[in-house]
């Protein structure tokens, strides 16, 4: 609503975070489009206030923090889709188009995160399970690793000790390295409990307890096979309300933890995956709050309608560009929590593209009479816009009495009207409809059609011409009868006298 970057108003609580969390072994994974500036918003009617400012230096305090954690070799930065798209509600929907498109190349990437290399193209889906469908579309997507829930991939079988994190995913595609979370362990993490039978609410520790209980499980599965390696995985959830002092104090507590040894997510994906048998991903898990298909559809029906309008502008791709930016995020894995937010959003949006629509319209007036054969029908086309607008008036009668073969181009200035002379002919007589339809130059159709009434009456002017060619006839054929009546009065006086 500010009109201002993500990453400006998300700096003041993401900074400290980025402090928290600047430990040997972690890593972020991070939404490029945090760190974007979107295009200015484009103002077609001139009554638009000034927006606040949107220059590079508004982000500048949390790119110069990623930059400085991406300095230690140790640390790293994933990428997520943009918008940390669902990449769970988009395959469910049967949108690899729109995954793709969210999951940036490792080179577009790094140009957004600012930095000149990337490691992985991180898939991390924001469902609670995971299912074989959307780890597909994922792998088709381009993610190159996966980080999955602890729900899913559980052991075949009843192990005495906490198995490796690391698995690799046999799909369709190929082998796809993936990593599995420990929920529990990500729990003390941020300083809460995971209930035993997962029906009872989680436990909220103290700081002192949190650490305590944390050191200890780490040893506890140490001790389970203290010769074998084993990669743990730990992560802060999306929604963590965690503060960053308890985070710094947790990953402080497993730094000075003499059994442990912090790796980063790279390199845990260069460690060979044990041969464990695991349980397969359920093949379909649709969970509450998923963007589904219908409110796809109602975001590709106004990219189109803008895309349309945008062709009467000289310059349409500021336009599309700035729609489509901001509908990108509908798709956001942060709706899930607020869908009554993302149709509000795709409300405003709709009611946006209608009302660009009517800043350039036809506006025909009352019944018109035709006599002629062959006429020109005025339409007159108004520009509310402060931008000149470019377009095609056609004419599309409904009757086949009336004929319209042309269209005719039409420069409209910003806020003026322009009457544009489309070419008729008329094949008989009668009342008809006639639509008026606004096109882009290409041919786009950029609004619904209007409707004029026109009376053809071709008939008038042949009726009307041989009524006046009769009317000359029967003057012309008096006048000789009294030319020649007035001759013969003047020639009997003489025979007379003769």
């Amino acid at each position: 609503e500010a009109s201002l970057p993500a990453g400006a108003t998300a700096a003041d609580r993401l900074l400290p975070l980025t402090e928290a969390l600047d430990h040997p072994g972690v890593d972020l994974a991070v939404d490029p489009s945090v760190l974007t500036h979107l295009p200015p918003a484009v103002d077609l009617t001139g009554t638009q206030e000034d927006a606040p400012s949107t220059s590079d230096e508004a982000a500048d305090p949390l790119q110069e923090a990623l930059d400085d954690f991406a300095a230690n070799r140790d640390r790293n930065l994933h990428h997520l889709p943009w918008a940390d798209a669902d990449a769970a509600a988009l395959a469910h929907a049967g949108r690899g188009d729109l995954l793709s498109a969210a999951l940036l190349t490792p080179e577009e990437a790094a140009e957004a995160l600012g930095h000149p290399t990337s490691t992985t193209v991180l898939g991390w889906p924001a469902a609670r399970t995971v299912d074989a469908v959307t780890v597909d579309a994922l792998a088709d997507a381009g993610a190159q690793t996966l980080v999955l829930p602890g729900t899913g991939l559980a052991a075949a079988s009843q192990l005495t000790y906490t198995p490796s994190a690391r698995v690799d995913l046999d799909l369709a595609g190929g082998e796809v390295p993936a990593a599995v979370v420990d929920d529990r362990l990500s729990a003390l993490l941020t300083g809460t409990v995971l209930p035993v039978n997962g029906t009872a609410p989680t436990i909220e520790l103290d700081p002192l307890t949190a650490r305590q209980y944390l050191l200890a499980e780490t040893a506890v599965i140490t001790r389970e096979r203290p010769a074998d390696r084993r990669d743990l995985l730990l992560t802060v959830p999306r929604d963590t309300t965690a503060t960053p002092e308890l985070l710094d104090a947790q990953l402080s507590a497993l730094d000075e933890a003499p059994w442990l040894e912090r790796v980063g997510l790279a390199e845990m994906f260069r460690h060979d995956a044990p041969d464990l048998a695991r349980e397969s991903l359920p093949e379909l898990v649709v969970e509450d709050g998923e963007v589904d298909v219908a409110t796809l559809e109602r975001v590709d029906g106004v990219l189109a309608r803008t895309a349309a309008f945008a062709g009467i502008l000289a310059q349409p791709r500021e336009l599309v560009e700035e729609v489509r930016s901001s509908l990108r995020e509908v798709a956001s894995a942060a709706w899930r929590t607020e869908p009554d937010a993302r149709e509000e959003i795709v409300a405003r949006a709709e009611q946006a593209a209608s009302e660009r629509q009517g800043l350039v319209a036809a506006r025909p007036g009352s019944t018109l009479n035709l006599i002629n054969e062959a006429a020109h029908i005025p339409v007159a086309v108004t520009n509310e816009m402060s931008q000149a607008a470019h377009v095609r008036v056609r004419l599309d009668p409904r009757d086949a009495r009336l004929v319209a073969d042309e269209t005719v181009e039409l420069q409209i200035p910003a806020h003026q009207s322009s009457t544009a002379q489309i070419p008729v002919h008329a094949v008989g007589s009668g009342d008809v409809v006639v639509e008026v339809l606004l096109t882009t130059p290409e041919g786009s159709p950029i609004d619904d059609p209007v409707e004029i009434k026109v009376r053809v009456r071709a008939d008038w002017e042949t009726v009307g011409t041989a009524v006046i060619a009769g009317i000359l006839v029967v003057m012309l054929v008096v006048g000789i009868i009294r030319t020649v009546r007035r001759a013969r009065r003047r020639g009997q006086p003489e025979e007379a006298n003769t």
